[in-house]
C-alpha cells in the first residue's frame, strides 16, 4: 500500500514539474523541471509495476 501511495504521489509532483514554465536550464535550453518531471514519471512507473507484480505474486489479500 505505502508503495501505491508514493507512486501516486510522485506522479502528481512529476506533473506539476512538467507544468512549470520557467527555471533553470541545462543543455540545449532544457528545463530542469522537465527533466525531472519525466525521471519522476519513469521512477512511478516502476513502483506501480513493483505493487502490480506484488499483488500477482501474493493474491490479492
Amino acid at each position: 500500500m505505502a508503495l501505491g501511495g508514493t507512486a501516486v504521489g510522485l506522479v502528481i509532483a512529476s506533473v506539476l514539474l512538467l507544468s512549470v514554465q520557467t527555471g533553470p536550464g541545462l543543455a540545449d535550453g532544457v528545463p530542469l523541471a522537465e527533466v525531472l518531471g519525466y525521471q519522476g514519471i519513469v521512477g512511478s512507473l516502476v513502483l506501480a509495476l513493483r505493487v502490480i507484480n506484488e499483488m500477482i505474486r501474493d493474491g490479492y489479500n
